[in-house]
């Protein structure tokens, strides 16, 4: 099994991070399967990716490319190995620090993102014990939850009473909610909040 097939197989990386993260700059700086902007970059490093990074703690070497992945298109970024793999688009990081940075999602990673977080959603308690964990150890005055999460969370006694006693405004969004559920959410279930 080669170092590549580490991620084809969109495995966790704590079972194996450095083995991921030297896989992960052949990907990046390999002469035959390494991507346009990373194999432009090389020659400028005072490092050599392919032998120098070998686990997490060395990627502190790479220096920082935000303003790069700002302009790069991103075509450049994706590794000649994965062509003829679908690209299904681009992901942009919103842009709040100023124009967005992007990178290349693939379609298979992208369905394994959204079966993982389907999984979740049907299991339920995990976004949710993830939410109570926050609003016990932080102050939350704003919430932002999907209404499916939302749903879920005033289910719960002891979280509905940390949301009713701290949360002043709840936005929600990203899935449909029915009438009748956001008024019973806005006028009784969360009436202190707006």
């Amino acid at each position: 099994m080669s170092d590549l097939f580490v991620l084809d197989l969109w495995r966790p990386v704590h079972r194996a991070p450095g083995r991921f993260i030297r896989a992960a700059m052949r990907w990046h700086f390999g002469s035959v399967i390494g991507s346009a902007s990373w194999l432009k970059r090389a020659p400028a490093l005072p490092f050599d990716p392919l032998t120098d990074v070998k686990g997490v703690e060395d990627l502190r070497l790479v220096p920082d490319h935000v303003d790069e992945l700002r302009q790069v298109p991103v075509g450049d970024l994706a590794p000649r190995r994965l062509r003829g793999h679908r690209i299904a688009g681009g992901c942009d990081s919103g842009g709040t620090t100023g124009a967005p940075e992007r990178l290349p999602a693939y379609g298979e990673w992208l369905e394994h993102v959204v079966s993982w977080i389907a999984g979740a959603l049907e299991r339920g308690g995990v976004l949710v014990e993830q939410a109570a964990g926050i609003l016990r150890t932080q102050q939350v005055e704003v919430l932002v939850a999907t209404p499916p999460l939302l749903e879920r969370m005033v289910c719960d006694d002891a979280l509905l009473e940390l949301l009713q006693r701290q949360v002043k405004g709840v936005v929600w969004g990203g899935a449909h909610l029915d009438a009748d559920s956001r008024e019973l959410l806005r006028n009784d279930i969360l009436a202190g909040t707006r």
